[in-house]
């Protein structure tokens, strides 16, 4: 769940819970967009142990520019610009969730 576009999927599908907790319950949880890049099983475990890492240090932001550039970039071909705006609408919905 580290590229830009689950994420935003996450904010969109999910519901908020007392204190800004956003929770997916399973029905919300398999409407969830995953991307599918075309890469090998070995490419993508490798960009999954890497992004792992970085999250386990909380290194949050450095992951999601890794999971991005590898899956929604080099994946599926999105551009940087495109990342960004996916990026944007996470900050407005999450922003809202955890202002009320």
């Amino acid at each position: 769940m580290a590229t830009s576009l689950a994420q935003l999927s996450a904010e969109i599908e999910g519901h908020s819970l007392g204190g800004g907790l956003l929770k997916l319950e399973p029905g919300e949880a398999a409407k969830l967009t995953l991307p599918a890049p075309g890469l090998t099983t070995r490419q993508v475990r490798r960009v999954f142990e890497e992004v792992d890492r970085m999250l386990r240090d909380g290194r949050e932001a450095e992951a999601q520019e890794k999971a991005d550039a590898s899956l929604l970039q080099s994946g599926l071909g999105l551009s940087p610009r495109d990342c960004r705006r996916l990026r944007d609408g996470i900050n407005v919905l999450r922003g809202r969730r955890l202002n009320r």
